[in-house]
């Protein structure tokens, strides 16, 4: 009998971005390995009276803001992805050279090689 060997680990992961001369940049995060799975629970990007969008595979989510005076906007809404699936930041109407981050937290599950 073979029994599946799991790890989970926690998740962790922040990327980021320059603003470019449009006022616009874009992050984008999700678990690349085949077989790997992202459960998040938190997702923080960086705003500065910036409008920003929360998109789950190229769609759109509940999750944006529009010219917040905050620094930083957190979301509790939970994701799961899978290998290949992305949660993007789109942050709009900045100001060119800001420096934008999103970071996402979590659990993240890796296969592993069968046990005997």
């Amino acid at each position: 009998m073979t029994t599946p060997i799991v790890t989970t680990l926690a998740l962790l992961e922040s990327g980021s971005a320059t603003v470019d001369a449009s006022g616009n940049a874009t992050v984008a995060l999700g678990p690349a390995k085949p077989g790997e799975k992202w459960h998040i629970v938190a997702t923080t990007m960086t705003c500065a009276s910036m409008v920003g969008t929360l998109l789950r595979n190229g769609v759109v989510t509940s999750d944006s803001f529009a010219n917040d005076t905050r620094p930083q906007i957190q979301s509790d809404t939970v994701y799961d992805l899978h290998s290949g699936e992305t949660l993007t930041g789109k942050w709009s109407s900045g100001v060119p050279g800001t420096i934008v981050t999103m970071t996402v937290e979590g659990t993240r599950t890796l296969p592993g090689r069968v046990a005997y």
